[in-house]
């Protein structure tokens, strides 16, 4: 390992003295040989450009291609089978050849170090101080018996490490709210009434919670709303995991009021109408319906249920986000040289994103992994099942928000953070892409001739080669000028650098693990009907589980949580504190990884831009900063339920960190 890096170092020694005899060569050359029009255009060209250049406006297209040709071919799309036999269910390209294989080694390496990282990190900073609350409140760590258990758990944590949703787990509107916010990827309006699987009277207390308003007045004033979870499971692809109770809910909301003209980053007023919870239909289990009017312990596990399933599926979605983008990234690899304008924002946008994946998948879906031990559904059946049903229904026009909002009906809801911070950011990387690659493309035609552009777009939408293929992913012929290959490159941006946050990142710890409200599995099987429950079964039986069989907590057990460690392959939820602790340990593992400097604020590609693209980096920064001073000042004025900070300019990685 010692020869090999010092040969290394020798390596970069001999480029830099060759380099600089070269170019001293070469100034000499041009101070003393008469200084050709060639050698003098050359220099001028380099100057305007930069190091960034098509192939066709290359100055030295020969070395350009012989760059390429040391790396292009020694990366290679290949099955997840290939790294894994027990991956062959997963339908995507993992990155192969002689790179292909380093790169995942190195990426898998040094997320894996940050997730060791992240745990030592995670032991002071969470499970530190809940096990010494818990104890505080109970000497036997019998500490998880009612709703508001959690309430002293979470208040013990550092301010930076309290989630933002833990005081308002009760509360109907930061339910909805969630839709609209930090969970936005599925509400979609209901068109007819025919596609409501109840009747007003199977609601309890119907006309209390909608003024009235009957359900056809509501489908035909475009004021109803539902997630609907049903459709995946009579797909087959939903499979609980083990000790967890399946339930596959349909939730249905409505703005509680006439909905007003869209006012774009307006303070909310006083009187606005909200979205807010109508009813949730179990469909498994059970079959009746829900309502905020029944008692409130059905309703409390109605809307944990809900939640329970709403995370998992949401993860596997954003999941998909990875792998597109992993397909993105080894297609520039395989095809772009390292001057392609396209080449460098690709990379950076993809940073690590192999090693997540493969650390994901290990981490999540192995046997007696995250999803097994802690979540609603199985590794197993997410592998097999919905992870290849998600990814066949992908199409990358989706991934465009205002297009998405408009194909669900949901443009319009008051309220809806997700899409105002969206959007906005949405436009500002448009107006970036374009300037950073209108110097590239400026001559007529220079993008359909560009051979490298369209080997990349070929790579990726070649439908026979089944593990590469991106559905709706735009051909060569669709690419057909500036604005085109802009919006593609922007939509790349996009989705690595905003989307993706939304899904996932601060998410984990702010929302998908928060007790009572977002528990990981449901721990007991639903009962027959409503108004049999009390809140303190709710939490014991289907929550905590301190009211089940063998979970009590000996004194002896409880002490050692100090130091307790969550092990994957052991965990028993008969110790309901060491199964809470193991849960807020899976919310907080990838926390401090979303540290890193690299913000959405501070994209500059400062080894690879001239002066325009440099302008239009900073121009890019100055928009996002005002985006920013917006969404704080907003989410500062709003009080009585969470803040809603997860597309914070200044909170996004550029890249699919997480």
């Amino acid at each position: 390992m010692r020869v090999a890096h010092c040969i290394l170092i020798l390596l970069s020694v001999t480029r830099q003295l060759s380099s600089a005899k070269y170019s001293s060569h070469l100034n000499e050359e041009v101070s003393n040989s008469g200084q050709s029009q060639t050698t003098r255009t050359l220099f001028q060209d380099e100057e305007k450009k930069g190091f960034l250049s098509i192939p066709q406006d290359d100055p030295d297209p020969a070395s350009r291609a012989r760059r390429l040709s040391y790396r292009a071919p020694f990366w290679e799309f290949v099955p997840y089978a290939s790294i894994d036999p027990g991956l062959a269910n997963l339908t995507m390209a993992a990155p192969g050849g002689t790179l292909g294989d380093a790169s995942l080694a190195s990426q898998s390496a040094a997320i894996g170090g940050q997730l060791l990282v992240s745990r030592a990190v995670g032991m002071n900073a969470l499970e530190g101080p809940i096990n010494a609350t818990c104890l505080a409140i109970s000497a036997s760590g019998e500490c998880l018996n009612t709703l508001d258990s959690y309430l002293p758990l979470y208040d013990s944590l550092a301010p930076q490490y309290q989630p933002a949703a833990y005081r308002f787990y009760d509360s109907d509107y930061a339910f909805a709210r969630e839709r609209i916010t930090s969970s936005p990827a599925f509400i979609t309006r209901v068109n007819s009434v025919g596609d409501i699987p109840f009747t007003q009277a199977d609601v309890t207390g119907y006309d209390t919670i909608t003024g009235g308003v009957s359900l056809s007045s509501l489908v035909a004033q475009g004021r109803l709303f539902t997630v609907d979870y049903y459709p995946l499971y009579q797909a087959g692809v939903l499979e609980a995991s083990p000790d967890a109770f399946l339930e596959a809910p349909t939730a249905f909301f409505f703005v509680n009021g006439p909905i007003p003209k869209r006012r774009k980053w307006g303070k909310p007023r006083k009187n606005d109408p909200a979205l807010m919870p109508l009813a949730i239909k179990y469909n498994v289990q059970q079959t009746y319906v829900v309502s905020p009017q029944d008692p409130h312990p059905d309703w409390f596990l109605a809307k944990a249920v809900f939640n329970c399933l709403d995370r998992d599926v949401n993860a596997i979605y954003h999941f998909v986000l990875h792998t597109v983008i992993a397909n993105v990234a080894i297609a520039a690899q395989k095809t772009l040289a390292s001057e392609h304008p396209l080449y460098p924002p690709i990379q950076h946008a993809a940073n690590l994103n192999f090693g997540i994946i493969s650390s994901g998948v290990l981490l999540l879906l192995a046997p007696f992994g995250v999803f097994d031990t802690y979540l609603s559904l199985s590794g197993a059946s997410i592998q097999s099942l919905l992870f290849p049903y998600l990814m066949e229904r992908f199409d990358w026009q989706s991934t465009n928000i205002k297009d998405n909002l408009q194909a669900r009906g949901v443009m319009d809801i008051p309220g809806f953070l997700y899409r105002d911070d969206g959007e906005t950011i949405s436009d500002a990387l448009r107006t970036y892409t374009r300037k950073y690659l209108a110097g590239s493309y400026r001559k007529r035609g220079s993008v359909q001739g560009d051979p490298e552009l369209q080997n990349f777009l070929g790579a990726l939408t070649n439908s026979s080669d089944t593990i590469a293929f991106l559905n709706g992913f735009p051909t060569g012929a669709q690419v057909r000028n500036l604005k085109d290959v802009s919006e593609l490159l922007a939509q790349i941006l996009w989705i690595s650098g905003v989307e993706h946050h939304a899904l996932n990142s601060f998410r984990i710890l702010n929302f998908d693990l928060v007790y009572p409200s977002h528990p990981g599995k449901i721990l007991s099987p639903l009962p027959a009907s409503t108004g049999t429950l009390t809140d303190d079964q709710v939490q014991q039986n289907f929550i905590s589980g301190s009211g089940l069989s063998g979970s009590s907590l000996s004194t002896a057990q409880a002490a050692s949580t100090a130091n307790f460690v969550p092990d994957f392959k052991t965990m028993d939820i008969g110790n309901p504190l060491a199964f809470f602790l193991g849960t807020q340990a899976t919310a907080f593992a990838f926390y401090p990884l979303l540290q890193k400097p690299n913000r959405l604020t501070n994209i500059y590609l400062s080894d690879t831009e001239d002066k325009p693209t440099a302008k239009a980096a900073l121009a890019l920064r100055q928009r996002l900063r005002v985006i920013s001073k917006r969404i704080v000042e907003r989410e500062a004025a709003t009080t009585g339920t969470f803040k809603y900070l997860l597309l914070d300019p200044t909170n996004l990685p550029f890249y699919l960190y997480i």
